[in-house]
């Protein structure tokens, strides 16, 4: 007969291999939206440049760049907690 204890690191592990899927399916949805919304400001700009061509300083896609390898560091980490985490209840 399983023990209350045993019962506990059951769940919690099925717990943490839920937050684990749901946060790498967040990284990889968040990786697609940005791709995504990269096309259109991409095809956005090229409209505006051909309509009224100026100076581009880069600084656009420069914190564009940073923000997605912020948020996919943090999403990493995040995953890595929780199979640190979950590995603890082993």
């Amino acid at each position: 007969m399983p023990t209350m204890e045993k019962t506990l690191k059951t769940a919690g592990k099925a717990g943490l291999s839920a937050t684990i899927i749901a946060s790498k399916a967040a990284k990889y949805g968040l990786k697609f939206t940005a791709e995504t919304a990269k096309l259109f400001v991409g095809g956005a700009k090229n409209m505006a440049d051909q309509m009224a061509p100026g100076m581009n300083f880069g600084i656009g896609e420069f914190l564009y760049d940073k923000s997605v390898k912020a948020a996919d560091w943090t999403i990493d980490k995040a995953i890595s907690l929780q199979k640190k985490a979950k590995e603890r209840l082993s």
